[in-house]
């Protein structure tokens, strides 16, 4: 997962769109996809959708924005519609998508038994990019 991930947001040319559970930094894998994802905010739009529905990770998530400059990018998902993200996802450019158990902790990426896919349809792409735009224009 981490290194395609890394490669998929390295390459980015447009836009970058992740929905999570939560973004916790905790270890050197969150903190080299956090590093990353960073150095791209100036070259392509970014998009953070993270649940509030537990206020300890939500404010976790949001210190670990801050301390990589990457709040600005970010939106909770609205508690009317959804509360959790079970699957995660990561969208490239509109062209790539990765749907995932990972969270974005250090636990998940380094200890935990995830499951996840990279998908480079157009059909199945522009689905998760609808679904992506409707949580981010609810989101608050």
């Amino acid at each position: 997962y981490l290194d395609e991930v890394l490669r998929l947001i390295s390459s980015a040319r447009s836009s970058i769109d992740i929905e999570q559970q939560y973004i916790i930094e905790g270890g050197p894998k969150t903190r080299e996809l956090l590093q990353v994802l960073r150095s791209r905010k100036e070259e392509v739009q970014i998009r953070i959708l993270v649940s509030q529905a537990f206020e300890e990770q939500w404010e976790k998530s949001v210190r670990t924005l801050e301390t990589y400059e990457l709040d600005p990018y970010l939106r909770a998902m609205d508690l009317q519609y959804f509360i959790h993200l079970h699957n995660k996802g990561i969208i490239i450019d509109r062209s790539a998508v990765v749907i995932s158990s990972t969270n974005w902790s250090e636990n998940s990426l380094s200890r935990a038994r995830e499951a996840g896919v990279l998908i480079r349809s157009k059909e199945v792409t522009e689905y998760f990019s609808e679904v992506f735009d409707m949580d981010w224009d609810l989101g608050v």
